[in-house]
Formats: C-alpha cells, structure tokens, sequence
C-alpha cells in the first residue's frame, strides 16, 4: 500500500480576536494509511484544539513523493477536486485524473 500524509495545522482567523483556541499552529505531516482514516485524525486534530473552520487549513493528503491526492474539509468530508469521496471510502482515485 502507498504511504499516504495529511497536513496539520491552523491559521489565526482575522475575523476573531487572537486566543488560545483562535492560533496559528505550524504545519506537521501525519502519515496515514487510508482517506478514512486522514479524516479522523483531522477531526481529532480540530477538536483536541478546539479549532473554528476559520482556523482550519490543514487537510491536503499527498503520496510519498508529496503530489496531491485529496483534501479533508473542516468537517471531515474527503474531497478530490470537487468530488467528494463518500466516508472517506477507498476507490482507485485514478479514474478521476
């Protein structure tokens, strides 16, 4: 199976006053075996820092060799391009290039 990274982190988002839950955390690459799986630790990545969708601007899946496979929002869905990828199910994600 190819190893598959998720990017972690937030912004400051100008539209709230800076906090503790309202900060910019640098950006660190969690590896992850399945689309499901980048979900969940993205959505325990917002929750245990208590972060607002104005804050979330991690998310992007790569391969390996860093090319971008797919996006996790804010609220967990999957996205390839402007599919969405029901549940973060795994299909070959080929068909869609």
């Amino acid at each position: 199976m190819e190893k598959l990274f998720v990017k972690l982190s937030s912004c400051v988002n100008p539209d709230r006053s800076v906090s503790d839950t309202n900060k910019k955390i640098k950006a660190i690459l969690k590896e992850v075996n399945t689309l499901l799986e980048a979900s969940n630790v993205c959505r325990k990545f917002i929750e245990e820092n208590e972060l607002g969708s104005g804050n979330w601007d991690g998310g992007e899946i790569s391969d390996g060799e860093g090319k971008f496979i797919a996006r996790v929002s804010y609220n967990g869905r999957v996205w390839k391009d402007k599919i969405y990828v029901p549940n973060g199910e795994e299909f070959d994600l080929s068909i869609y290039k």
